[in-house]
């Protein structure tokens, strides 16, 4: 992961989404490693999730052959993270996930998890049966099998 360092941020006062859905928060620009980007947006996005959006590069002479991305996924991570962090230190309020109002319907059928997240529901496809080391389960298989052997 490359550090990152937000360098500069301006917050937008009249929020409103675009044609798409997205809403953007903030613009602002960092240093990632080596390479300074400028022009970043922070945006809520259509579907209600939050991103860190690098510059975009529009030269139509290019075809679609010029572009900035980061294929870095925890730096991805973490350029969002220091952006989030910044726009809350500069006032900004709205850079939290919202539930939309179809993400019941998205959740699994057999939902349910314990407290470290991991699914009880014996269905889900995720469920791993509870490992059982009671010393009376394993002399009840001792019985079963010395009664089979004798």
């Amino acid at each position: 992961m490359q550090s990152v360092t937000i360098t500069g941020l301006v917050t937008v006062r009249d929020l409103k989404p675009s044609a798409d859905g997205h809403t953007i928060l903030a613009y602002f620009s960092a240093d990632v490693g080596v390479f300074s980007f400028k022009g970043c947006l922070l945006v809520r996005t259509a579907r209600r999730g939050i991103a860190a959006w690098l510059p975009r590069l529009d030269d139509k002479r290019a075809h679609g052959n010029r572009s900035v991305t980061l294929n870095d996924e925890p730096t991805r991570n973490a350029l969002l993270q220091a952006a989030r962090d910044t726009y809350r230190l500069m006032g900004g309020k709205h850079a939290e996930y919202e539930p939309r109002d179809d993400d019941a319907e998205r959740l699994h059928p057999y939902r349910g998890s314990d407290e470290k997240g991991w699914p009880t529901h014996p269905l889900h496809p995720n469920y791993t049966a509870p490992e059982n080391n009671d010393a009376e389960d394993r002399g009840g298989l001792k019985t079963f099998l010395e009664g089979s052997i004798g």
